[in-house]
């Protein structure tokens, strides 16, 4: 997620998830250069996955360092855990490759 300070989104239609950075930078422009329009339910599953998607690999490749696979498999993990509770399922076991 860009930070909310940076800029505006360039003109023209844009088709994504109005997260708090976002919604910043479009309180920046003028009402009427902006339109909202609720995500169809058939739509939302593909959709927030794929926000997910996006919001993951952004955060797992900003992971440096010596100890970066060790957070990247936290991260991973707890992700694994929280989707497996949502199904009310237990999680499976996840290995890292090294």
């Amino acid at each position: 997620m860009p930070p909310a300070d940076a800029p505006a989104p360039a003109p023209g239609l844009h088709d994504a998830l109005i997260d708090a950075g976002l919604d910043a930078r479009l309180a920046s422009l003028a009402p009427e250069l902006t339109g909202r329009a609720p995500l169809d339910p058939e739509d939302a599953p593909a959709a927030l996955a794929q926000h997910l998607e996006h919001l993951l690999a952004s955060t797992l490749s900003r992971m440096r360092g010596k100890d970066a696979a060790a957070k990247r498999a936290r991260l991973v993990e707890r992700v694994l855990h929280a989707v497996a509770d949502a199904r009310g399922e237990p999680a499976d076991p996840f290995r890292f490759p090294d």
